[in-house]
């Protein structure tokens, strides 16, 4: 289960584009349920749905570190658990980038 939170860590750090915070949290959620939620300012995910497809690449190859897998990954990695990974982005009112919320829910104990 860490390696999913190991992806959506190094996801927000690779696509951020500035030196601004990248926001962890964790919260209960259903009973025997805990969420953890990476946020950050970057420039968002298109199509969320490709980017949790495993064996897909959203960027060209060489574009950034990584191999570009990292969000089907942590999907794969709920799925493994029963658990869920969510991706969305935010607008945001001030017309910066919109931002990533990535969502890993997995079970407790």
């Amino acid at each position: 289960a860490a390696e999913g939170l190991v992806e959506l860590l190094a996801n927000a750090v690779v696509f951020w584009p500035g030196d601004g915070p990248v926001v962890i949290g964790v919260r209960a959620a259903e009973p025997g349920w805990c969420e953890l939620t990476v946020r950050d300012g970057g420039p968002g995910v298109a199509d969320p749905q490709a980017a949790m497809t495993p064996g897909r690449m959203l960027q060209p190859r060489g574009a950034f570190p990584g191999v570009g897998m990292g969000l089907a990954l942590c999907a794969v990695v709920a799925a493994r658990h029963g658990g869920w990974c969510t991706v969305t982005s935010e607008e945001r009112p001030d017309g910066a980038e919109p931002g990533t919320v990535a969502v890993l829910g997995l079970p407790v104990g």
